[in-house]
Order: structure tokens, then sequence, then C-alpha cells
């Protein structure tokens, strides 16, 4: 390989390396923006440590609040050793009233805290993302305005309604009294201090600046039980006893009795059955001898007698069936005999019929060829 062909790889080889970079550079240019969009938000400072005022532990409840610029951007209260906030996890937990964070919004900027909301206790400035131990310290007199109030039904006693100036720490009491036909409801408002709301007797803990109102209800009038007016109940007269009617024997009459008068015997006259003379059939004139009639027999009536009726119970008698005298078939006289001529002619009809049907099968019947010369 000469020296061209060496110097032409590496043209060729340096610009895909360029390429290569600049496409890297572009798909950087893309990917960042997004990677930015998508980060998670940065996590607030959380700060903790002690509190005191005047040189002792500052009194369970005393708020504290974190001021940046003037205005409140996060707060807690003090626990019953003193605490506020939370601290790394795995040193284990710090206070029991929660944590006190301020948002990484605020990094870089000074936060004031105040004891009781009004006693300058320290600063520090805002780091993101940090466990910031601070004790706080205040010095001075801690004053809070309590203001109380009521509904209609009643009012405060004790101390009385309007604004009071209390030492911070300091336990108040308060007692509400209703009017008549109302009753103490509870304690509403800044109530976290208050012992207890549903008491119309109770005291609440100074710690902050509390407004508190005393709530009343009206009685509920008792439903008036309707009395019963008793219903007078008529006196009843007694009915005058009835005094039975005898009723007077019924004699009976006797029933005469009843004599059957006899049926008579009905006798019925003798029916005369008519003697049915038989009509003689014509015969066919024979051609030989005439052959005489036979006189006519005529059959006397005869007479059914009719059952008697009882005189009692009178009983249907039969109607008596006539009696149909045999027809006497005719007798050829005599000297008679049978007629040939309806016995010999359909003998020659049947010795004609079969002589023609003969001759015509004989006519028809094919000739049989003869023997070949």
């Amino acid at each position: 390989m000469n020296s061209k062909e060496k110097a032409l790889n590496i043209k060729k080889v340096s610009a895909g390396a360029a390429g290569i970079l600049l496409g890297l550079v572009l798909v950087l240019c893309m990917v960042i923006p997004a990677i930015g969009q998508g980060l998670p938000p940065k996590p607030p400072e959380s700060f903790w440590g002690t509190v005191t005022l005047n040189g002792s532990p500052a009194p369970a409840g005393t708020i504290i609040s974190a001021r940046v610029g003037g205005m409140e951007v996060a707060a807690t209260i003090v626990d019953s050793q003193g605490r506020y906030g939370e601290r790394l996890p795995f040193l284990g937990p710090w206070s029991t009233t929660g944590s006190l964070l301020v948002s990484a919004d605020y990094d870089g900027q000074t936060v004031q805290f105040y004891v009781g909301g009004a006693l300058p206790a320290g600063s520090a400035t805002v780091a993101y993302g940090m466990f910031t131990e601070l004790n706080l310290s205040a010095t001075g007199v801690l004053q809070y305005i309590l203001t109380l109030g009521s509904t209609a039904g009643g009012n405060v006693t004790t101390p009385g309604e309007g604004n009071f100036t209390c030492a911070a720490g300091g336990k108040v009491t308060m007692v509400a009294a209703a009017d008549t036909g109302f009753h103490f409801g509870n304690w509403t408002g800044n109530v976290t201090a208050v012992a207890d709301v549903n008491a119309a007797e109770t005291y609440v803990i100074m710690n902050g600046n509390y407004n508190i109102t005393a709530n009343f209800a009206a009685d509920t009038a008792p439903t008036p039980t309707p009395v019963v007016t008793p219903t007078l109940t008529p006196a009843v007269t007694p009915t005058p006893a009835v005094t039975p009617t005898p009723t007077p024997a019924v004699t009976p009459t006797p029933t005469p009795a009843v004599t059957p008068t006899p049926t008579p015997a009905v006798t019925p006259a003798p029916t005369r059955t008519p003697t049915l003379t038989p009509t003689p059939t014509p015969m066919p004139t024979p051609t030989g001898p005439t052959p005489t009639a036979t006189p006519v027999q005529t059959v006397p009536p005869i007479l059914t007698p009719s059952p008697t009726i009882a005189p009692t119970t009178p009983t249907i008698a039969p109607t008596p069936t006539k009696t149909i005298a045999p027809t006497p078939t005719p007798t050829p006289a005599a000297g008679g005999g049978t007629n040939i001529g309806v016995i010999v002619g359909p003998i020659i009809a049947v010795i004609v019929i079969g002589a023609v049907a003969f001759w015509f099968w004989r006519g028809r019947k094919p000739k049989m060829p003869g023997p070949t010369t």
C-alpha cells in the first residue's frame, strides 16, 4: 500500500468519526431537555433540635414558626421534652410532633425561626435535601391573645367574652352557661390545646393566639302526652221478662179409610183377523195342455182371548198379534210336464256357437309348407 492510499484511508476514517460525533451531539441536544423535564423535584430541608424559653425547655405545644422574608413557610410545635422536628431516620426518632420542612424553592435564602410566633429564636440558610440540627433559644415575656365568643342561647362566663392577653404556656379556664331553653353543645375554633371540647367547663393551654367559640343548641320540647277522656257507657235497661203463651194441644183429625172401587174387567171385543187371499202368479203359456188352477182355500179367523185385568191394579192387555196365513204355492195340474222348449233351445244355441267357432279357427290356421321335391 502506497502513501496515497494510506492518506485516503485516513481521510475516510476521520470523516466517519466526525459523522458519528455529530450524530451523538444531536442526540444529546434532544435527550438532555427531556431528561431535565422528567427529573424528580428537589427534596426540602428538614430542621430539628431543642427549644428553650428564658433558659428552660419551652412548654409542650409551644408554636415554632419558620419565616422567609417575613412570610411563614413552615410550622410545628414543641413536644413534652422540649424538642421539635425530625432527624435522619437511621439516627432514630427525635420529637413526637412531626417534621419542620422548608421547601427547596427557598434554597440559598435565609429562614428565621420564632418561638411562640413572637420571640426570635435563631436563623439558617436553606440547603435543600439536608437534615439540619438547629437548637432554638428565646428570651423575654411571651404572651398570646385568647379570643372567646358564643352563639345564641348562652355565653362564656369565665373568663368572659372578648380578647384576653395570656402568658405563653399558661393555663386558662373556660366556663360556658346556657340560657333557659338551651343547652351547651361544644367548643369550636383553635381547640387543639383545649382539654375537653364537649365540656361546658374546661381549660386551654396558651401556646399561641387562639380564637375559640362556645356553641349552644335549643332544647327539644317534650311531646305532650294526650289526655285520654274516658267514654261514659250508658246504663243498660233490663229487658222485661217475656211470659210464654201456652200453645193449645192439636187434636189430630182421623183420616177416613179410602175404600178402593173395584175396576170392572174389560172384555175386549174379538178382533176378526182378515183372511189374505193369495193372488195366483201367472205362468207362461205352455205348449202342452193348459194346467188347471188350484181352488183358493179360505182360512177361518183365529180368536185370541184377552187377559182379565185385576180389580186393584189395571194391567194393559197386550195387543193381539195378527196371524197371516201362508200363501199356497200353485201346483201344476195333473197330466202336465216340463216345457221341452226351455231345455232344447239353449242346447241347440251352444252347438251352433261351437260349430261357428271351430270353423273360424280352421279358416285362420296357417298352412304347413309341403316337402321340397
